[in-house]
């Protein structure tokens, strides 16, 4: 899993393989991650809080 944060946006990206009996069976899978937060408050100079 590898992942990236700045500011208020955060993006992350897994990747899961399978071995052994199983492998024959289910694939692999990706996985893309987006999470944003907005912000209800603001610090004592004025600009918002994340």
């Amino acid at each position: 899993m590898v992942g990236f944060e700045w500011n208020w946006l955060r993006i992350g990206y897994a990747f899961d393989a399978n071995f052994g009996k199983l492998s024959n069976v289910a694939w692999t899978s990706h996985e893309i991650m987006l999470s944003f937060n907005i912000s209800t408050k603001k610090n004592e100079d004025g600009k918002w809080k994340y």
